[in-house]
């Protein structure tokens, strides 16, 4: 009776938040769609945006940010500048030197996996840049949801980053990308992805094998979102564990990975 009822709320739960997701990132796309067609007025609106919040950091000075009175005039006199450059900066940060590159404080170190060299670059992340992330994310689900018509924002997703290295600097995490990505799930759609944070941190490959399958046996899976090295390493597991011939053996309704 108890399992009945917990199948018959996370139904209900989901019918809700997919009506009301539908809703909202739908009010997203268009809103994207209108800032689009007045690109060049809002990259000058969001340069000036950009000036008043790094006004008395390190990296504003450096560059003289604030003599260049629009967005074409500074493109024109600064360089694009690689990690390189960078570099001293984000190193001031991780000794704790406050409004560096901006003025608020870091919340997460990301650190990425592979897809920028060989060695993996720190990057820190303030809550300006934590929010682009999670607006990032409803721009991306706002455009591609209506391609997929069976995948919606209370979907069973399976979604697969590197293990988290519970690392820190200063009392801030630092983390890949991938395994970080995950806790930016929002709350109400946490029990909608798959695998689990702890699965995600197991640290023996045949036991998190084993959990994953567990995880995804009875679920609907529809979508399958990380990077494609690792979703091919761990779906192949779960494949040989299941021992099927294809994924569509398990999750017939799967439509997307990105």
């Amino acid at each position: 009776m108890a399992q009945d009822n917990r199948i018959m709320n996370r139904k209900i739960k989901r019918t809700v938040l997919n009506q009301i997701g539908s809703i909202y990132l739908n009010k997203v796309y268009r809103n994207h769609i209108a800032v689009l067609r007045n690109s060049a007025f809002n990259q000058e609106r969001l340069f000036k945006s950009f000036q008043k919040q790094l006004v008395g950091t390190v990296l504003a000075d450096d560059l003289n940010l604030g003599q260049y009175s629009t967005f074409k005039e500074f493109v024109k006199n600064v360089s694009p500048r690689t990690y390189d450059f960078y570099e001293p900066y984000v190193k001031r940060i991780c000794q704790g030197e406050p409004n560096v590159m901006y003025k608020d404080a870091t919340e997460y170190f990301f650190v990425t996996s592979g897809t920028s060299g060989i060695t993996g670059k720190i990057i820190p992340c303030n809550s300006m840049l934590k929010t682009q992330i999670i607006q990032f994310q409803k721009k991306f689900l706002s455009a591609i949801f209506p391609e997929c018509a069976g995948v919606k924002i209370a979907t069973d997703r399976f979604s697969y980053g590197t293990r988290t290295q519970a690392e820190r600097i200063n009392g801030i995490p630092k983390d890949y990308i991938s395994g970080l990505w995950p806790t930016l799930v929002p709350h109400a759609l946490k029990e909608f992805v798959v695998p689990s944070p702890e699965t995600l941190g197991e640290s023996c490959w045949e036991t998190k094998v084993n959990r994953i399958v567990e995880e995804v046996r009875n679920r609907d899976i529809r979508a399958i979102s990380g990077l494609p090295v690792y979703l091919l390493h761990v779906l192949k597991g779960v494949v040989e564990k299941l021992d099927i011939a294809n994924l569509r053996e398990i999750w017939p309704h799967l439509e997307l990975c990105v």
